[in-house]
């Protein structure tokens, strides 16, 4: 009887094992088709087919615009670019967003870096109060700076000639 029954058995799993070896083949054949069209991208893997690497992009474009929202949403709230020591390193801990995710979304919506993004928030925060507070023309330039979160001086000015192309003295007096 069992003899039988284990000549019933291995033609079945034969023809399962055939039935399966052609879908595995059918497959191979079905994604053969489209990875003959590879990005050349060097940065993309060899291994990634057109569709997986436009996956992939898309995919990452996704995550950076939403990252730059949120950290425009948590500069708006908090006002974190007062803080001189701040980096996106402090950033990402206090986002729990990668450090580099940071930079690429404000590079990619801005085209600037993170250092100009935080500096244009502090110039940016700097005009506002002097138009709302009349006293900020007795503080002294150095003081100003510090209190909008650069760190020396020499960032201030610097941040001052690159965006609005004089000194802060003259920026001032406009």
């Amino acid at each position: 009887m069992h003899a039988f029954s284990i000549s019933l058995i291995f033609p079945i799993v034969g023809i399962i094992w055939y039935l399966l070896e052609k879908k595995h083949k059918e497959n191979n054949q079905f994604s053969d088709k489209y990875r003959s069209s590879k990005f050349t991208n060097p940065i993309l893997s060899n291994n990634l087919t057109t569709f997986e690497a436009l996956e992939i992009s898309t995919e990452q474009i996704s995550n950076e615009e939403i990252a730059a929202e949120t950290i425009d949403q948590y500069f708006s709230e908090n006002e974190v670019f007062l803080n001189s020591q701040l980096t996106a390193e402090l950033l990402s801990s206090a986002l729990h967003l990668h450090s580099r995710t940071i930079g690429n979304s404000i590079r990619r919506k801005y085209g600037i870096s993170f250092r100009d993004y935080i500096n244009l928030k502090r110039l940016a925060y700097i005009e506002k109060n002097f138009l709302i507070n009349g006293d900020y023309k007795k503080y002294s330039l150095d003081y100003i700076g510090e209190c909008a979160g650069f760190g020396t001086r020499q960032s201030f000015y610097l941040a001052v000639k690159k965006h609005y192309n004089c000194t802060p003295k003259e920026f001032f007096e406009k």
